[in-house]
């Protein structure tokens, strides 16, 4: 494979792929790794010069430490997990559970392991205790003495689902009883949600709707779990109403058997200050046969699915990896229109509600949106007076940012004439402000207008001062509509001016970074950052740390570190890795440990690990493929992965695949495939295999031979197959092809192919920058590096990497809001 394309994958260690969602912690010199070779062990890595280095290159179960502690301490001991079995006389299933943290581990199979690989037995029991269900600990609550949370299904009808589930309230329309929901239209989703409790649910189980604003997500859960109500008895539905709320149900046991867990708008849980906790919370109640069965229910925009599935480089801290391994493989799509199919069941029920027959005569395929009044609010929005408007377009671009989903009015009225032109603002009433509030909060026939005020129930924490809630449907579409801006500097401003919490200027900080408006991020980060924050703290650090502020950014990664930043000791290690200060890395590895962050441990493990060495992962899984394939009826191993990769390409293999990828840890079902195939070690046999899925016009299939024909050199065949692959519509096919002409010299086709990869990945913009710059076309390679910036998705190290130090000087200090480059601050 040529050196210029970027790919990853993740690799099982041991004799057994991990179960888990896989952490890959390394170093900027793993960064600049381009490729793996097919015989590659799981720990090596080959960098463009050929040289084979090892690196602690681990994965990670959810919330099981000791499972990952294990494995490290394994592999510096350079055993293989059949070797370990034979030292520590424990079966090879006893082992491997242990190994992935998966099962009961009992105290005697840790004393054992412990002795086998000579590490401390005190330490290891610690984290076995803490591996336990917080739910079930000795020292904790028994479950019997905790009260069941939740409400029974029985109480769910229209005004509960309303009030309560937040199901969108529909239009008033003449002739419809008020308060009553349209008549349910059901739609091809719902057919696989009734499938999962058509017989009653037997054994725990998570289902995600991802689709966008007013789709009728939230609506098909509630009429699936009325769906449940009639098939089982004494279940009831608990809706936490914040991730802490959320984890300390958790935590306590009180999520008992026979639950449905509702996690509306799933972010706010996952996305928050403690989405990892509850993502591992939740991975351990699903996997636990004795606290089901539970099912959880959630729904997800796709803008919040992508951040969530986003896998950062590897040099790149990873924000969310337990909650993308939630989520893998449980995600149903909503489809953003009605089907000709469903329109025709739609007009079999519109006789018998009004509004049914309203929706298919003036909306298309947009029925859900129409009942919910999204093009009502929509008009509203296009229609509104220049104060109006200012107040929707701030209070959008403060959801942009991360702020919310409750905004406070007074931080709207102060970002507000930031979006008001000079004629505009000069024109505008003296009691523009009163004006204007009344048109946003006005009702939309029926439902919330754009900005609705938001009165605190009874038991919610009051807010400072009034609170402005943006109508979700308008929130969708604003994204799409500004996707490619950035907030003015008053927006930014206001937040200082108007004092908000410190969480609240640590997410527009993190904001500003990311849109390389670095000036503008140190002034939001520095008030909570005298308070010791450790995300402000940390944030300061790199970005002094990326201007060349060195003394700086290490005082900044200490006070972070000591302010409990994990991510801060692993940013520590991987500065003080250059230098080989082993000493300083020990301190780092206790400050780790103290934190019992296992990214941060595996990161300073990463500095720490020498080169050479090696692993036994895939000849350990070709040994197992044998076995598999002798143990089917096949004759070999290349004719067993023949037979799977033909199912592979029906949307039934595919699942299978994915189901097994995800029990060994791998988050696709055809990286999956890919890895059995590197592990036969069965080329011909390979590209036969693809060569008849490719026939067949299978996407994936023709993207993974043409990357077959890469690697073997040939260059206008594997062309040819991205390019039917890009035409079939692969996301990866496109940017394949960029990198291919790129390595011809063939700028034009590379330009036209990285424009048509920065659809779905923002950081060929910077591609096409280089190659402006290599024309002299500075301000066309200006204007690409704003564009990236704009979108808060490319990292800076990425743009010095790429740009070069030339670049780096121009734009060290950042951009400023309207996309000129920052002056030294």
């Amino acid at each position: 494979m040529a050196c210029g394309r970027q790919r990853t994958t993740a690799w099982p260690v041991g004799d057994k792929p991990w179960t888990g969602p896989v952490i890959v912690v390394g170093s900027r010199l793993a960064a600049s790794c381009r490729t793996r070779t097919a015989d590659a062990a799981p720990s090596e890595i080959v960098r463009p010069t050929g040289k084979v280095c090892t690196v602690a290159v681990e994965a990670v179960k959810p919330c099981h430490r000791l499972g990952a502690l294990l494995q490290e301490l394994r592999v510096s001991r350079r055993l293989s997990v059949h070797q370990l079995t034979r030292i520590s006389g424990l079966s090879r299933t006893t082992v491997s559970q242990a190994l992935n943290g998966s099962g009961r581990i009992s105290p005697e199979t840790v004393a054992r392991l412990a002795e086998a690989l000579g590490a401390d037995l005190p330490p290891l029991l610690k984290l076995l205790q803490d591996a336990e269900p917080r739910s079930t600990r000795s020292s904790g609550i028994q479950r019997s003495d905790v009260q069941r949370s939740g409400v029974r299904l029985s109480v769910l009808d229209d005004t509960f689902a309303i009030e309560h589930l937040e199901v969108h309230r529909a239009i008033d329309v003449p002739g419809a009883a008020a308060g009553v929901l349209p008549l349910f239209v059901p739609r091809t989703h719902d057919q696989e949600l009734a499938a999962l409790v058509a017989q009653g649910v037997r054994q725990s189980a998570m289902r995600v709707l991802v689709g966008g604003s007013s789709t009728g997500k939230t609506r098909s859960l509630a009429v699936l779990v009325q769906l449940l109500a009639t098939q089982a008895e004494d279940w009831r539905l608990f809706h936490p109403r914040t991730a802490d709320e959320l984890l300390r149900a958790l935590e306590s046991g009180a999520v008992m058997p026979r639950t449905v867990l509702w996690l509306n708008e799933l972010q706010r849980y996952l996305l928050s200050s403690e989405g990892e906790d509850v993502a591992a919370e939740l991975s351990r109640l699903l996997a636990d046969p004795e606290q089901g069965p539970v099912l959880v229910l959630g729904t997800l925009w796709p803008e919040h699915r992508q951040t969530l599935a986003f896998r950062p480089a590897p040099h790149e801290e990873d924000p969310n990896p337990l909650a993308r391994a939630l989520i893998e493989g449980r995600c149903v799509p909503v489809a953003d229109r009605f089907s000709e199919a469903e329109l025709l069941r739609v007009a079999e029920a519109e006789s018998a509600d009004p509004r049914l027959a309203l929706a298919r005569a003036h909306a298309g395929g947009d029925v859900t949106q129409f009942l919910a009044g999204g093009h009502e609010l929509v008009a509203r929005y296009r229609a509104a007076p220049p104060g109006a408007r200012a107040l929707i377009e701030s209070a959008i671009d403060a959801r942009r940012v991360g702020l919310g989903p409750l905004l406070r009015q007074s931080f709207l009225e102060s970002a507000a004439p930031a979006y008001l032109t000079d004629r505009q603002w000069q024109l505008l009433a003296d009691d523009w402000l009163v004006q204007a509030w009344a048109y946003v909060g006005q009702d939309c026939k029926g439902v919330p207008g754009p900005l609705s005020a938001h009165r605190p129930r009874p038991g919610e924490p009051p807010t400072a001062g009034p609170v402005r809630h943006l109508a979700d449907y308008l929130e969708h579409h604003g994204r799409a509509e500004h996707r490619s801006s950035c907030p003015p500097l008053a927006f930014w401003e206001a937040a200082l001016r108007e004092e908000l919490p410190d969480a609240d200027l640590v997410t527009l900080g993190r904001a500003a970074q990311s849109r390389w408006l670095l000036r503008i991020a140190t002034t939001l980060y520095a008030p909570p950052a005298r308070a010791d924050h450790p995300d402000a703290l940390l944030g300061l650090a790199r970005i002094h740390d990326y201007v060349g502020n060195e003394a700086e950014a290490e005082e900044l990664y200490q006070r972070a570190a000591a302010a409990g930043s994990a991510g801060a000791v692993a940013d520590q290690a991987r500065r003080l890795g250059r230098h080989g200060d082993r000493s300083r890395l020990l301190q780092l590895m206790e400050r780790a440990e103290e934190l019992q962050d296992v990214a941060a441990m595996l990161t300073v493990a990463v500095q720490m690990t020498p080169a050479g060495g090696g692993g036994s992962g895939l000849a350990d899984l070709r040994q197992e493929l044998t076995d598999e394939a002798t143990a089917r009826g096949f004759t070999d191993v290349p004719a067993y992965l023949t037979a799977l990769t033909a199912t592979a390409w029906t949307a039934a293999g595919a699942e299978q695949l994915q189901h097994d990828a995800r029990r060994r840890g791998i988050e696709g079902p055809y990286q999956y495939l890919s890895l059995l195939w590197s592990a036969a070690r069965a080329p011909e046999a390979r590209l036969l295999a693809y060569e008849r899925g490719a026939e067949a016009g299978h996407p994936q299939a023709l993207n993974d031979l043409a990357d077959l024909h890469d690697e073997a050199d040939n260059s206008e065949e594997a062309a040819r197959c991205w390019r039917r692959a890009a035409e079939a519509g692969h996301p990866e096919a496109a940017a394949s092809l960029a990198w291919h002409y790129s390595e011809q010299g063939d700028r034009d086709s590379a330009a036209s192919w990285h424009a048509r990869a920065a659809r779905n990945d923002a950081v060929h913009l910077v591609h096409l920058a280089d190659l402006r710059l290599n024309t002299h076309d500075r301000a066309g390679a200006l204007q690409y590096c704003w564009e990236a910036a704009r979108t808060g998705h490319v990292d800076l190290h990425l743009f010095h990497t790429r740009l070069g130090e030339k670049w780096y000087q121009e734009l060290r200090y950042g951009f400023e809001p309207d996309g000129t480059p920052s002056p030294p601050w």
